[in-house]
């Protein structure tokens, strides 16, 4: 029991170790410049999108009671969904009245910040 006790103590999961990794994987998905190449830009979207599934999937668990974290989670999902629409127009993904489309939803969301 020994060995296992100290694989255990060794790979020990914190707060504070979790808390740096996901300071190192924010930093690093959000200073990729919308000016990359279209390989770093679709890279970028497919962390997005696992991020939101993570988020999710949270969601729909039974994890989260407090309704006030959900509606946060909710709110940052959003964003990040403006973010992956934002990279589908820089890479050309998205036709002519998706853009008019999502144009529409990015105006209403910037007006709604100023009310």
């Amino acid at each position: 029991m020994e060995i296992l006790d100290k694989i255990k103590d060794d790979n020990e999961l914190n707060k504070k170790s979790i808390e740096d990794t996901m300071e190192q994987m924010f930093y690093l998905m959000f200073n990729i410049p919308e000016k990359s190449n279209k390989q770093k830009l679709s890279f970028k979207e497919d962390i997005i999108n696992d991020y939101i599934k993570i988020i999710e999937k949270f969601l729909v668990s039974n994890f989260i009671e407090s309704d006030i974290l959900k509606v946060k989670l909710i709110d940052f999902v959003n964003r990040l969904n403006t973010q992956k629409e934002i990279l589908e127009v820089i890479t050309n993904k998205r036709s002519q009245s998706d853009l008019e489309a999502i144009a529409f939803r990015l105006g209403e969301r910037a007006q709604s910040a100023f009310e």
